[in-house]
């Protein structure tokens, strides 16, 4: 009678810690499938190129390309006004309304609605934006960029004179540069470049008369001086192309 009684108390007890490890192995069974679930999913989740700082940024803080880059973000996480690379140049020359963190989406209400001095932020004191037009041929096939450096050179028929060194590519037609982005550039119409403004009537003068040459160099060539022109070389000229014996 006594082990009648034992076994009666003791088997739902049994049956109950059995119930309760079953349990806790579908519980972890159903954990472990939704973690796999999710790192799938962050896996496929798609992003999408925006505008972000490439340092932290204060109030106030007047926006420069080299203070910009892009950034692929999840799509889902961006907010409504986040800045796309196609809409940075607009930014250039304006103000920030709030500090931003440095890899942070860059939105509209970040932004004074003031509108600054555009492309003039990108001057120094005592330059000038001066624009040549060409077409995709005299860019280099499209390979010239904001950001590149040029020598440019007066063609005369006695030879060629050294005019300017070193001079900064502000735009290539109507595409400013961000630091970062990869989006090609279609408009090769003209190069805006920043020169000094006391050569700006001469450089106009000679931009008409087709007289101007410009070559793309190194930008971690030392400024000053302008390396002689091989024997034959393949001149870049405002108007047309050529290739010319020294």
């Amino acid at each position: 009678m006594k082990y009648y009684l034992s076994w009666r108390l003791t088997l739902p007890l049994v049956c109950g810690i059995i119930s309760a490890l079953i349990a806790l192995w579908l519980i972890n069974q159903h954990i472990n499938k939704r973690l796999q679930e999710a790192s799938l999913h962050q896996l496929q989740v798609a992003k999408t190129e925006v505008v972000v700082p490439a340092t932290n940024l204060t109030a106030g803080t007047q926006l420069h390309p080299s203070l910009l880059q892009v950034r692929k973000l999840p799509s889902q996480a961006l907010p409504a006004d986040s800045i796309f690379p196609a809409q940075a140049a607009q930014l250039f020359g304006r103000y920030l309304a709030t500090e931003v963190a440095a890899g942070k989406p860059l939105q509209q209400l970040h932004i004074e609605q003031e509108i600054a001095q555009g492309l003039a932020a990108l001057l120094r004191f005592g330059q000038r934006a001066f624009s040549i037009p060409v077409s995709n041929l005299e860019s280099n096939a499209g390979l010239i960029r904001p950001g590149d450096r040029l020598d440019i050179y007066q063609l005369k028929n006695s030879g060629y004179r050294p005019l300017l060194s070193s001079v900064s590519v502000l735009a290539v037609g109507n595409q400013w540069h961000v630091e970062g982005t990869d989006v090609g550039i279609e408009d090769y119409r003209s190069l805006t470049l920043a020169v000094d403004a006391r050569q700006v009537p001469e450089l106009e003068l000679l931009s008409r008369q087709g007289a101007l040459a410009f070559w793309l160099r190194n930008k971690e060539e030392p400024e000053s001086g302008m390396l002689p022109a091989p024997s034959v070389t393949e001149i870049i000229v405002a108007g047309q192309f050529m290739a010319e014996d020294w």
